[in-house]
């Protein structure tokens, strides 16, 4: 065997909100911040003596220190702090940047008093030693310094995938869960249909087995429902690996709607602020159909919007103006679409009717 074991499956295996399923080596982020060493060394016409090295030439009291630093480890390896970074030797720049492991270097130091010391250590490298001040810091102020010269990198450990080998090792039908969720909604819905050995579907595929039908039968109904949600609301194009702050205002708001339906409450009242937001028009059916489903199963649903499919749809409309911000504020018209057509006053009546129209 490959010398894993696998404790019992759980839902929680496959979240990487839990410590159960997250990757343990970025936590469930699928990234980390590492110390970026473009973002160290941002101008490499100057030379180490000059400030080449960003953070350290930033320190304020003990810049002067690393600067002695710098020059003492180049003399005892054999290059020059005064020429500019670009013209030394890749070897000389990793030593300054990663350290030269356990060999031990006599650092030499001037103060401003004119006092020298001397001492022999060894040198940890610019970046180890950003990221152990990075680590074991309570200041919030020395991160954040530190944090801008640092980038998001994916995670070595999960490839971006944000959970634990183990449950990254878990297929259904050779996918697993992280290539299922970088599918679309749409392409996500023919999946879970293909692999249902009750559903006919043309072409070669891999299916559950009866006894594996019989296991997820429950779960596959859910998945499919809200999989069919998402795409009757026009979302079908959005990849489920999405993060929330991705989304459009209309695509969350949108998502947040397909999750009211499933829970199917009664009696609720729904606002919505142009839901319409990121939608094609073509697909405006998709939405208005969600919203009346909504109405339909005892909802009120009430919609800021200026979609003319949306207005056209409404039982009731409130048309408040004249104009937009401080030069509207009034009820204009009230009523059904036709009300607000025959409304001489209102702006959007006429529009709606026809007797004015958008130059083009």
């Amino acid at each position: 065997g490959c010398g894993t074991s696998l404790t019992e499956i759980e839902p929680r295996t496959f979240s990487f909100n839990s410590p159960h399923g997250a990757c343990s080596e970025c936590t469930g982020l699928g990234y980390k911040l590492e110390v970026n060493p473009d973002l160290v060394i941002s101008n490499n016409a100057l030379s180490l003596s000059e400030g080449a090295i960003t953070p350290w030439s930033r320190g304020g009291p003990s810049s002067s220190w690393y600067v002695s630093l710098l020059e003492s480890i180049s003399s005892a390896h054999g290059f020059s702090a005064k020429i500019p970074v670009k013209d030394l030797p890749q070897e000389s720049l990793d030593l300054i940047l990663y350290g030269n492991g356990t060999k031990k270097v006599t650092i030499r130091h001037r103060t401003h008093r004119g006092r020298t010391y001397s001492w022999d250590t060894n040198f940890e490298g610019v970046i180890p030693n950003l990221e152990r001040r990075y680590k074991n810091t309570e200041s919030d102020h020395t991160r954040q310094e530190i944090e801008r010269y640092m980038a998001a990198r994916p995670c070595r450990a999960c490839g971006g995938a944000r959970l634990r080998p183990e449950a990254l090792a878990v297929k259904v039908c050779g996918l697993g869960i992280m290539e299922v969720c970088a599918k679309n909604v749409g392409h996500a819905l023919n999946w879970v249909r293909e692999i249902d050995p009750d559903i006919p579907f043309e072409g070669p595929r891999k299916t559950l087995s009866v006894r594996e039908k019989t296991i997820g039968n429950q779960i596959l109904k859910e998945i499919e429902g809200r999989l069919e949600f998402l795409k009757n609301i026009g979302l079908d194009y959005v990849t489920l690996g999405r993060t929330a702050r991705t989304l459009s205002g209309g695509e969350a708001q949108r998502v947040r709607l397909a999750t009211q339906i499933g829970s199917g409450l009664t009696g609720v009242l729904y606002v919505c602020d142009e839901p319409t937001v990121g939608l094609h028009p073509h697909d405006d059916h998709l939405l208005i159909g969600t919203l009346t489903n909504l109405r339909d199963m005892g909802n009120t649903v009430v919609v800021v919007e200026h979609d003319e499919a949306m207005m056209r749809s409404a039982d009731f409309i409130a048309d408040l103006g004249p104009g937009a911000g401080e030069h509207g504020g009034n009820v204009v018209a009230t009523g059904t679409v036709d009300d607000i057509m025959d409304c001489p006053e209102s702006l959007t009546g006429q529009y709606l009717s026809g007797r004015k129209v958008v130059p083009l």
